[in-house]
């Protein structure tokens, strides 16, 4: 396929570039190619060529959501047969062949596929039990609704993993089925935000004085109150590392972040005071020797996402906090909600520019996309409030 086109007067738009692809496509006879298919297809060529691939080195990027993650805890078991791998004592087929292909490719890409690839392998031992040889809408709705007792979501969330690979495979093999979007669809309930107050924080680093130890005291006021003042994700304060505190410039470098990237988050004087004071604690445990860690548990080791948690959950407890509804409970992700919310309404009650003050905090808080930011701030009606304040006052002050 041979694109020619005139240099365009101005840089091309997304939208440019699929247009002219299309263009091409239609010219050279391959019908309706999308220009991210293009990705793939150098993505393979690369793996053709001995590209290292995930495998070999870990994927800067985490999977999407919606197509390989825990969507929550709990989740019903599969079928016995619930292995990952793809070869071992089966025969490797032209579908299994295909999925190892499919999964090489993604992970070229920055994908980790965890998840994907164990659903994949068991709906490919389903498929060959029933004697096919190519994916069919039936088979793949029978599969994802198994067990019967299973809830839809799940159904949904294990249907939507087959359609993403049966859209890579008609590519290959024409007779491939594409289940319909609308087959199944998922629905999205997010839990509703626990708004922590300043009483609740207070509460919460008042209650962390019942734990073991000074050090371990100390180590989870520390967290609790940097995760209230920087509204960071657990998982990068507790992959944090000492290196990752300037304390000549007032910053804080987020080195393991959301999809692979960094960011550095400026810091209160009284923030690095308090850092500082931990990091030289002389209770601090010096075993395992070299830790880098910032942030370390009783034995001298990086802290664990689940002890955080259940930790957190006593603390809740001891604090006397109770969930407002059945929706609505403390979770420590909260305090980037609260975080956010604060930052927002500080701008309103400033009387400067709340839409620059988003954009700021899009950033601060390592949001890919700004329009990630609103989810944040949907859930306080203080900030609905004051926001009508400032509309009524706009409206009031016309001619």
């Amino acid at each position: 396929m041979v694109v020619r086109i005139k240099a365009p007067p101005r840089p091309l738009s997304s939208c440019g570039v699929t247009q002219v692809v299309a263009a091409a496509a239609r010219r050279a006879g391959l019908g309706r190619i999308h220009a991210h298919r293009l990705r793939h297809t150098a993505a393979t060529q690369m793996l053709r060529a001995g590209a290292v691939t995930a495998g070999d080195r870990p994927a800067p990027a985490p999977p999407s959501p919606s197509d390989d993650g825990d969507l929550r805890q709990g989740q019903p078991r599969r079928s016995a047969n619930d292995r990952p791998s793809l070869a071992g004592s089966r025969r490797m087929t032209a579908l299994r062949q295909a999925l190892a292909d499919y999964l090489a490719v993604r992970r070229v890409l920055g994908y980790r596929l965890v998840r994907t690839e164990k659903l994949l392998a068991q709906f490919l031992t389903y498929v060959e039990q029933h004697g096919e040889d190519h994916l069919t809408t039936g088979t793949a709705l029978a599969w994802a609704t198994l067990p019967p007792e299973a809830d839809r979501s799940w159904a949904a969330a294990w249907l939507s993993v087959v359609r993403r690979f049966a859209v890579h495979l008609r590519g290959l093999a024409p007779a491939t089925e594409v289940p319909p979007v609308d087959l199944l669809p998922g629905r999205t309930c997010r839990a509703t935000p626990y708004l922590c107050s300043e009483q609740d924080i207070a509460a919460l680093i008042t209650a962390a004085g019942t734990l073991h130890t000074p050090h371990r005291v100390a180590t989870y006021r520390t967290l609790i109150a940097l995760l209230a003042v920087t509204g960071m994700r657990v998982g990068e304060a507790i992959s944090l590392d000492r290196d990752d505190l300037d304390a000549v410039n007032g910053l804080l470098v987020i080195r393991h972040g959301k999809f692979g990237k960094s960011r550095e988050l400026p810091l209160h004087p009284s923030t690095m005071t308090a850092l500082g004071e931990y990091l030289c604690r002389g209770d601090r445990p010096h075993r395992p020797p070299n830790t880098p860690a910032l942030f370390v548990s009783a034995a001298g080791t990086r802290l664990l996402y689940a002890n955080v948690q259940s930790t957190f959950h006593q603390m809740v407890c001891r604090a006397g906090i109770k969930p407002r509804s059945a929706s609505c409970r403390p979770r420590l992700h909260d305090m980037r909600h609260g975080f956010a919310i604060r930052t927002i309404m500080d701008g309103f009650r400033d009387g400067g520019d709340p839409g620059a003050r988003l954009a700021l905090l899009s950033t601060y808080l390592g949001h890919a996309d700004p329009g990630k930011t609103y989810w944040y701030l949907s859930a306080a009606p203080e900030l609905l409030g004051l926001a009508g304040e400032r509309l009524e006052h706009h409206i009031g002050g016309r001619p």
